[in-house]
């Protein structure tokens, strides 16, 4: 029973080390761009586009081998003898592509896609972290940037 639930446990573990963090947006910023200065102008939002970010995963085996563990887990916890044996085999089967589907749904996060129209300068387009209706079609609004990193708020 002991080995069970550390097993379960170390599953859970790896699965919750599968989520992947948000990128910054208006409202969050990186402890790197604390005290950084950034060049600050205004513009227009010509075009506002819902988008998804799929987040590169890297490699997917946190994922593939906790679902794999937890299933596993499960699998011999039902069962007896030779049944419990095709119970454990089929529960590792079944957890890993779980753990795998897991790992690739924490890593997509809601996006807008941008379309700008500086004040001085060509317009752009750029993608960030959503927030329902917080920028919309002709909004003016701040454009920070720094060392490529663009990002747009409301102006106030």
């Amino acid at each position: 029973m002991f080995k069970r639930c550390v097993f379960i446990f170390a599953g859970l573990l790896t699965l919750v080390g599968c989520a992947e963090k948000p990128v910054g947006s208006a409202n969050h910023a990186s402890a790197a761009l604390s005290g950084q200065v950034m060049a600050l102008s205004h513009g227009t939002i010509t075009g506002v586009r819902n988008i998804t970010i799929q987040g590169d995963t890297g490699n997917r085996a946190a994922g593939t081998v906790g679902g794999a563990l937890i299933g596993g887990a499960a699998g011999n916890a039902i069962g007896g003898g030779s049944g419990r044996l095709l119970a454990t085999a089929g529960g590792t089967v079944a957890g890993a592509m779980a753990g795998q589907s897991i790992q690739r749904g924490m890593a997509r996060n809601n996006a807008v896609e941008l379309f700008i129209r500086p004040d001085n300068g060509p317009e752009f387009v750029t993608v960030q972290p959503a927030r329902e209706g917080e920028l919309v079609v002709g909004q003016r609004v701040n454009i920070t940037s720094h060392r490529g990193q663009v990002t747009i708020s409301p102006a106030r």
